[in-house]
């Protein structure tokens, strides 16, 4: 009798712990668990792959070394192209002092070579000479007088007249040549007009008719010595015969010779020289100086040429 509560307590026990084992099964389940126990060991090894922190970063780290990978890269390129435009700009600026060089050396010898070779070929492609001005206008047999051309007249020296234009740069070589020396200079000739050229003209054709001389023989004679009135510089007043006051060609000669190697400082030049009759269609005639201009005058003297090759009249 002692042991029936006990037999029931046993039994009735047993129940009790059966309901709590299927009351937590049931809620295992319920709570998606795993029915079944298992080891601790068990359940470690199913966790550790989640708790491993290299897993879960690696592909961050991929990431960051391959970005600095890149950076690195793009240092190194940048370098590289600094680099090579900083030797680009050096090579460059040393080329350019180089030729900088080489010019400052080289190019005034070759600037002088080619004024050197243009004067004596007669070039005069680099003058800054208005050569339609006043001061150039041509007169000779084949150009005649502008018939529009008027001049005002200066006396220069003992009743002598030129253009008023030119009669200060006239005086002064004057004055400088006798201060030379020349204390005997006389102009001869100067301002003629029209009607004493064809007085001239008509003195000389009748003296060669006198002589025996054609009609047509004594006009080519008169042509050689004489313009023809209106192609004549002295009716243009830019022009004067410049001798001694003897009037001996020979005692002239040391005149003439200060006057063609000074005159172009003053504007003039010995506008019939000899060697030259085939373009200026005139007989030597040392003693006849024309005004051009002093920058005219000086290319003129130093390139040996006449005022028909300079200003490309030769035909």
């Amino acid at each position: 009798m002692a042991q029936r509560p006990d037999a029931r307590g046993n039994n009735r026990e047993r129940p009790r712990k059966q309901a709590t084992r299927r009351t937590q099964s049931n809620a295992a389940q319920r709570a998606g668990a795993n029915p079944r126990p298992r080891p601790a060991h068990a359940s470690a090894q199913h966790a550790r792959p989640q708790q491993n922190p290299s897993g879960g970063k690696g592909p961050v780290v991929a990431i960051i070394l391959v970005v600095v990978v890149a950076i690195v890269v793009g240092v190194v390129l940048f370098l590289t192209q600094c680099r090579g435009a900083q030797g680009s700009s050096s090579q460059g600026q040393s080329t350019q002092a180089q030729a900088a060089s080489t010019q400052g050396t080289e190019g005034p010898a070759s600037s002088d070579t080619s004024s050197s070779e243009g004067a004596g070929s007669g070039s005069n492609t680099s003058s800054s000479v208005d050569k339609s001005s006043w001061e150039l206008t041509l007169v000779n047999k084949t150009h005649p007088l502008p018939s529009d051309w008027k001049v005002e007249l200066e006396e220069v020296d003992d009743g002598k007249y030129v253009d008023a234009r030119i009669a200060k740069q006239f005086k002064q070589m004057i004055s400088d040549c006798r201060a030379a020396g020349y204390d005997d200079v006389f102009v001869n000739q100067a301002y003629r007009s029209h009607e004493e050229q064809q007085a001239i003209w008509d003195q000389f054709y009748n003296d060669y008719l006198q002589q025996g001389y054609s009609a047509e023989e004594a006009k080519k004679l008169t042509g050689e010595s004489v313009a023809i009135p209106g192609t004549s510089e002295h009716e243009l007043g830019l022009a004067a015969d410049i001798c001694s006051i003897n009037f001996d060609e020979t005692y002239n000669a040391p005149i003439q010779t200060w006057l063609r190697e000074n005159g172009h400082k003053y504007g003039f030049i010995q506008r019939y020289p000899e060697g030259k009759e085939s373009i200026t269609g005139t007989k030597n005639e040392n003693w006849h100086f024309r005004y051009v201009g002093e920058e005219a005058a000086k290319e003129i003297y130093e390139s040996g040429q006449v005022l028909e090759e300079y200003l490309g009249e030769t035909n």
